[in-house]
């Protein structure tokens, strides 16, 4: 019988796995280790202090994802703001649990609070998608606040479909707390996706015409936000002809058409019809939603090896970034722009670019966006 006695107390349980403690070594990670520590060093140029450690505490995440544990400690140890630290602390480890170290992610999980929901819920994103579905729905268990305990029954859900362990899928889809409706139908959205993508149509089907069931129920089926779901639920099972006739279920002056145009692009670019998914950001009229759909398309190309084409976007990207008036929103645009200027043009290239950007936020996110494009570089998030 499992226990429920608290996501700290699991974790550490799990420890008996036998996974190798992450900081065993402070070993740098070749280029990436050089890109990281020049965005460290280049965030003591940032004086607002919550901005500063804010991005510290994305370059701890990204020496984590690049395998500098050591690095990654050491980093984060230097925040100082309450909640700033929690956050990394979360990120810390979620991405630990997910490369299996236990050990070390239980170090972070109690830095961060075990109190503090999200943390809890990505955790349980992490060790679910690396194939520890039991020991996710154990921790899940512990999760108190409803929408995070939900959101990770969700992730357990998705992660046991994946695994072909449907009748767990469903257990774990039931356990979403009832007062969470949207969060249960993003859930069993993904869940007929991935069923469509195994073969199994029919059951696919059945479970979005019990996301229709139960929006009509929970009085959501005329809210634009689950027809953007919807749409890119049929974008990603290869209907795009059906989720564009969608387009007009959205409102113009919530920007939800670009939503609903950037998810049919990206499933486009994972399907491999780069000519469609160009031509879907080209109906793309926000200048945000431009310069966060351009360097993806950029990146797309890059991977195919059609360079021509992957220059011409990141040029796109690069240009529309001039008009991005908020520096803010233009700094962290820069990240996927620095991926993918190092894809297109390579990681020194990219890198000599990020350097003349005129903020140095700016900058430490496009150095953080070409560290993405090194080999050290993995994101157990994301599939």
């Amino acid at each position: 019988m499992r226990s429920t006695v608290g996501i700290a107390a699991v974790v550490m349980c799990v420890l008996n796995m036998g996974a190798a403690h992450f900081f065993t070594s402070g070993e740098k990670s070749g280029g990436s280790a050089d890109l990281l520590k020049e965005a460290l060093d280049t965030t003591g140029k940032i004086t607002d202090k919550n901005s500063r450690e804010r991005l510290i505490g994305k370059v701890a995440g990204m020496q984590a994802m690049t395998g500098d544990g050591a690095g990654a400690k050491v980093t984060v140890e230097t925040i100082t703001t309450p909640g700033t630290k929690q956050a990394a602390c979360a990120t810390l480890a979620a991405v630990l649990a997910g490369k299996g170290d236990l050990r070390a992610a239980k170090e972070f999980y109690d830095q961060g609070g075990p109190e503090q929901p999200t943390i809890g819920e990505r955790v349980v994103q992490a060790i679910a998608a690396a194939g520890g579905q039991d020991d996710a729905v154990d921790i899940a268990a512990g999760i108190k606040e409803s929408s995070a305990k939900s959101a990770a029954y969700g992730y357990i859900a998705r992660a046991q479909t994946v695994a072909k362990q449907w009748g767990k899928a469903q257990k774990a889809i039931d356990a979403i707390d009832p007062s969470q409706p949207s969060i249960k139908m993003r859930a069993m959205v993904d869940v007929a996706v991935i069923e469509a993508q195994a073969g199994k149509t029919t059951e696919a089907q059945q479970t979005l015409k019990a996301v229709d069931d139960l929006a009509k129920a929970s009085k959501l089926d005329n809210d634009p936000s689950f027809w953007i779901m919807v749409s890119d639920a049929m974008a990603r099972m290869g209907d795009t002809k059906g989720a564009k006739e969608l387009l007009s279920k959205a409102r113009k002056d919530y920007s939800e058409t670009d939503i609903m145009l950037s998810h049919i692009a990206t499933a486009q670019e994972e399907a491999g019809k780069l000519e469609e998914a160009a031509q879907t950001v080209g109906q793309i009229e926000g200048k945000g939603f431009k310069v966060a759909a351009y360097p993806e398309l950029a990146i797309a190309f890059a991977k195919s090896n059609k360079k021509t084409e992957a220059q011409k976007w990141l040029d796109q990207s690069l240009s529309t970034l001039k008009e991005i008036s908020m520096p803010a929103l233009a700094a962290n645009f820069c990240l996927a722009i620095g991926e993918a200027s190092a894809r297109v043009n390579g990681v020194p290239a990219a890198a000599a670019w990020a350097r003349t950007l005129p903020d140095p936020e700016m900058s430490v996110n496009a150095l953080l966006g070409v560290v993405r494009a090194t080999p050290e570089f993995h994101d157990p998030l994301k599939p």
